[in-house]
């Protein structure tokens, strides 16, 4: 384990959901860790790059 880790962002899988169950799957994940969430493959990655590039 690393304590000098900081998690930035949650990626997720959403391939078994149709579009509008993975958003609204990613906005209740995004509400409940205050952090973006998002499915890389479906909806791209920007907002997990610019929560990195924001450190």
């Amino acid at each position: 384990a690393n304590p000098a880790a900081k998690v930035t962002g949650v990626s997720v899988n959403t391939k078994a959901l149709d579009e509008a169950a993975a958003k609204e799957c990613l906005q209740a994940i995004e509400d409940r860790m205050n952090l973006p969430a998002t499915d890389p493959f479906r909806f791209g990655a920007s907002r997990l790059v610019d929560a990195l590039v924001a450190l």
